[in-house]
């Protein structure tokens, strides 16, 4: 994605790229029926959300390291590598209304830094910036909630997305990007220095995820 400011990519269009040679599946984890995973770039471990709590499994034998239980099912939303925290809610099957919670888990030792309860913000999607220790949490009634990542606390909530379902902070130019259903779905920038969207365009269809690449 090119943002605002950003200079025109150097990267090569897809006709420009080699040919994949293919793909083969190097093992599976048994047991394990994940709701969200995040590969932590700095210890090389992934961090799998189940129905029954956050498990770590390495990157390197796929074996499971550890499993953090107690607070039910856990999903993974965002990854702090610089400051070894991962983000995750808690999620019930239940058919009954819940509290839904917001905990920043330490990925060296998988103690709790902190959980607020985040019933009243329906968070669909999280993105985080290290640049202000900022999360930013898509809201499912619309707009984007500004949480301080040190403490959970709500700094301010941004209008504009229709049902975010995917945020991503790009480190290249600073911007954190917001797809959302809205028509036929919309990609939307957001500039954390003034927390406003600077730039808005539709997507051909709905959107799922994003990545960065």
């Amino acid at each position: 994605l090119q943002g605002v400011g950003t200079a025109p990519s150097t990267r090569r269009r897809p006709d420009e790229l080699p040919e994949p040679s293919g793909g083969s599946t190097v093992g599976t984890v048994a047991g394990v029926y994940p709701w969200n995973v995040f590969f932590d770039n700095r210890t090389g471990d992934l961090f799998v959300g189940t129905g029954s709590g956050l498990q770590v499994i390495s990157g390197r034998t796929n074996a499971v390291l550890a499993n953090l239980t107690g607070y039910g099912g856990l999903v993974p939303l965002a990854i702090d590598e610089a400051h070894g925290r991962v983000f995750a809610l808690t999620r019930s099957e239940a058919f009954t209304v819940v509290p839904v919670y917001l905990l920043a888990i330490d990925t060296g030792n998988l103690s709790v830094a902190w959980n607020v309860t985040v019933t009243n913000l329906g968070i669909t999607a999280l993105g985080y910036d290290p640049v202000t220790n900022d999360l930013y949490a898509g809201r499912w009634a619309g707009g984007v909630e500004v949480l301080d990542a040190s403490d959970g606390r709500n700094v301010t909530m941004v209008p504009g997305p229709f049902e975010p379902q995917s945020v991503l902070f790009d480190p290249a130019n600073g911007y954190v990007y917001v797809a959302s259903e809205g028509g036929a779905g919309y990609l939307w920038t957001l500039d954390p220095a003034t927390n406003r969207f600077v730039i808005q365009f539709q997507l051909p269809d709905f959107p799922n995820g994003m990545v960065y690449d």
